[in-house]
């Protein structure tokens, strides 16, 4: 099985829809102080548009803020909330303001918290570019094939309940 680093700026620069849609599957790679790789394939993701009322980036915009989410698709949007950290990787092009969190691994509990404490991400990872060579976090693709299930509701967002935001695998197919 190959794997491919995904270094082209064009993959993220789509809808936050259509991006939660495509890192199904992908691996995020982290690569520790000590050079050790924490690799984990993607199982749910959950889409924040533009127009979405929760998105971070909407709520900052309106208070004269700005956050990562205003920047170029491929780089993480790292949130501190409760104690823990949740993440986000931006889509789009600058200034779209839409992003796609990362809520679930495969062999992990799903939940955004969950998924950074098994990447192990803190907010000094915030605004880092995931297709720079020198970033300790990137994308990978090794070609599996993913049987996603039909999009659902956000888990826990009743300001939106009517969108079908929320995307996940049913299963994997190993090439």
């Amino acid at each position: 099985m190959s794997t491919k680093r995904i270094t082209n700026r064009d993959f993220f620069t789509c809808s936050a829809e259509e991006l939660a849609s495509k890192l199904l599957g992908k691996i995020l790679c982290h690569k520790e102080n000590d050079g050790f790789v924490i690799r984990c394939r993607i199982r749910v993701t959950e889409a924040y548009p533009t127009d979405d009322p929760v998105n971070d980036a909407v709520r900052a915009d309106k208070s004269g803020k700005t956050t990562t989410q205003f920047g170029e698709g491929g780089r993480l949007y790292v949130k501190s909330s409760r104690g823990s950290c949740r993440f986000d990787i931006v889509a789009g092009h600058d200034n779209d303001r839409e992003s796609v969190l990362i809520r679930g691994f495969d062999s992990y509990p799903e939940g955004p918290f969950n998924a950074s404490e098994a990447l192990n991400i803190t907010t000094a990872l915030d605004g880092i570019d995931l297709l720079s060579s020198e970033s300790g976090i990137w994308l990978e693709d090794d070609g599996t094939i993913v049987e996603a299930n039909a999009p659902t509701v956000r888990v826990g967002l009743s300001e939106s309940q009517d969108k079908l935001l929320r995307f996940s695998a049913k299963s994997f197919t190993f090439r």
